[in-house]
């Protein structure tokens, strides 16, 4: 074998390795991203769940509006016993340019006084313009789940009554005077958490949740309910 022989065979050799190795790079690439696809359907499906599991648990309404809700629960025990909180949920932005995020609030005072029937107001320290008014004591924030904006014109929740044995909307606006709340209906479509494999937000990876939860409780009742607006 003659030496040009031997660097031809060399060159040839690193030319194939060095494909070989692009190859398995793609392939490890390809394999971690569609990995992380899962992860990130399985979360924001959790997160849908979670979230569905707040408003099942709903006691008595105390303000509703298209984008922001609030509501008593028992969560939570306290010697054995359960304690009713007071909830809020509500849409807040965010500083990404393409997500929103429903933003769950416990501890607000469950007596008609200031804020017992909701902040109405994004306290996350990742919204645009975080609240700058002192937080009453006892308030946090419990969650905070990455949501696709909704589209112009979209409201997250829609509030349903009664009407014969169907639900009829009750429409962007609910009185005292408006027949009992008996079922939320919820639009929102969950996103998996950023990360550098996923590319950040993935709007195809997300759960969408277009559904009415029908309340259990009785208790539930449009006297408790504020006016809203769109």
């Amino acid at each position: 074998m003659t030496l040009i022989e031997v660097i031809v065979t060399l060159a040839l050799t690193s030319i194939v390795m060095a494909l070989a190795t692009v190859i398995v790079i793609n392939v490890l690439n390809e394999t971690q991203g569609e990995a992380a696809s899962i992860v990130g359907v399985q979360q924001a499906q959790l997160a849908e769940r979670s979230f569905t599991q707040y408003l099942r648990s709903a006691v008595t309404l105390l303000s509703v509006q298209p984008n922001d809700i609030t509501f008593t629960s028992y969560s939570g025990t306290s010697s054995g016993v359960p304690q009713l909180q007071t909830i809020e949920a509500q849409l807040c932005p965010t500083t990404a340019p393409y997500v929103d995020s429903l933003e769950v609030i416990y501890g607000l005072p469950q007596s008609p006084t200031t804020g017992w029937n909701g902040l109405h107001e994004c306290i996350a320290s990742n919204t645009p313009t975080p609240t700058t008014t002192p937080v009453p004591a006892g308030v946090r924030l419990v969650e905070a789940f990455d949501i696709s904006p909704p589209a112009a014109g979209t409201n997250i929740f829609s509030y349903y009554s009664y009407s014969g044995t169907r639900f009829a909307s009750l429409g962007s606006s609910v009185t005292a005077s408006t027949p009992g709340i008996a079922a939320i209906g919820i639009d929102v479509t969950f996103l998996p958490p950023p990360g550098a494999v996923t590319r950040l937000y993935h709007t195809e990876f997300g759960t969408t949740l277009n559904t009415e939860i029908f309340l259990r409780n009785p208790s539930v009742s449009s006297t408790t309910t504020t006016t809203t607006s769109s």
